[in-house]
C-alpha cells in the first residue's frame, strides 16, 4: 500500500508548456501530464517533446508525477512509452483499461520491450472495466485505479446532472473502491467538468470520500485546495488520532487488548489508521 496522501491529482495537458511549468507551484499531491484526450492527433509529437522538456527542467518536489499515455492499440501509444524511457516520472497512467489480460499485456510490454519496471495507474472508464475490476486490481505492478467518470457516464447513458449528483454511478464507483481496497492500492474519483459549480464540486468530493476514495482527479488548479481540504483530516481528526495512539499504548502497557477514547471502543485497526494519519500529517 502507498503510505502517501493523494487528495488532489491534477491533470495537465501535455501541450500546455506554461501550465506544466506552473504545476510545480500548485499544492496538488500528484500531477498527471496528459498525452491522450487533451492532445489532438496532430499535436501528439509536440506534446511528448514538451513533457520531456518540463520533466527535465522543472522541480516538482515531493509531488508524484505521472504521464497518461495513449492506448497501445492506437498509433501513438508505443511512441508515448518510448518517449518516457529514462524520464523522471513515478508512474504511467493507462486509459480505458477493460480487462486484466489487457493490463498484463501492457505490463509485459513495458518490462520486456521497453525495459521499464514502472508502476501503472489504470483508468476505469467503461462498463467492461468495472465488471473486470477484481481481476484488474490483481495485476502485478498496478499502483492505483483512476476513475474516468465522464466516459463511464456516457457509456451508461447517464445525463449530466447539476449539484454533483451521480446516483447512477454509485454501483460502479463502489465496485471499484472495494476491489482497490481489497488489495491495498489507491483509488481516485473522476473529474468534475463544471468549473463554475463550486458547490457541486464540493458535493462530489464529499460523496467520493464517503464512498472510500483516497482523492479526486482535477482539471483546474482552482479545484486543488478544495479537494485537499475536503479529503484531508481536520485538526480535530489529527488530535483524536494522537489520543487514540496514546490510549492504546497505555492500555497495552497494562496488558489490555482494547482501549476507550471518547466513549468509543478502540481496537488495533483503529490504532493503525491513527498512526497512518499522524504520519502523513506530521
Amino acid at each position: 500500500m502507498i503510505h502517501k496522501k493523494y487528495y488532489s491529482v491534477l491533470y495537465v495537458p501535455g501541450v500546455n508548456e506554461r501550465a506544466m511549468k506552473k504545476a510545480s507551484s500548485f499544492p496538488s499531491d500528484a500531477i498527471i501530464f496528459d498525452l491522450e484526450d487533451s492532445v489532438s492527433p496532430e499535436q501528439k509529437d509536440r506534446a511528448r517533446t514538451l513533457v520531456r522538456k518540463s520533466l527535465s527542467e522543472c522541480d516538482y518536489g515531493e509531488r508524484s508525477v505521472v504521464v497518461r499515455i495513449n492506448r497501445l492499440d492506437t498509433e501513438w501509444g508505443e511512441d508515448d512509452i518510448k518517449s518516457m524511457v529514462g524520464a523522471n516520472i513515478d508512474a504511467l497512467c493507462v486509459p480505458k483499461v477493460e480487462s486484466a489480460k489487457e493490463l498484463e499485456f501492457i505490463r509485459s510490454a513495458l518490462e520486456i520491450q521497453f525495459k521499464l519496471k514502472m508502476p501503472i495507474w489504470a483508468m476505469i472508464e467503461t462498463p467492461k472495466g468495472v465488471l473486470d475490476i477484481v481481476d484488474i486490481t490483481s495485476v502485478r505492478g498496478l499502483e492505483a485505479i483512476v476513475m474516468g467518470t465522464t466516459d463511464l457516464s456516457h457509456e451508461l447513458g447517464l445525463k449530466n446532472r447539476s449539484g454533483g449528483k451521480r446516483s447512477g454511478l454509485h454501483f460502479s464507483l463502489s465496485q471499484c473502491v472495494l476491489a482497490a481496497k481489497s488489495v491495498g492500492i489507491k483509488i481516485f474519483d473522476g473529474v468534475c467538468l463544471d468549473l463554475t459549480d463550486i458547490e457541486g464540486f464540493k458535493a462530489q468530493c464529499e460523496e467520493a470520500k464517503e464512498l472510500g476514495f483516497d482523492g479526486k482527479t482535477l482539471i483546474h488548479p482552482s479545484q486543488v485546495e478544495i479537494a485537499n481540504d475536503l479529503f484531508g483530516p481536520s485538526l480535530e481528526d489529527i488530535e483524536r488520532a494522537r489520543r487514540i495512539i496514546l490510549a492504546w499504548e497505555e492500555a497495552t502497557a497494562m496488558g489490555k487488548a482494547v482501549a476507550v477514547v471518547d466513549d468509543q471502543l478502540i481496537e488495533s485497526m483503529h490504532v493503525e489508521e491513527a498512526k497512518q494519519l499522524v504520519e502523513l500529517h506530521s
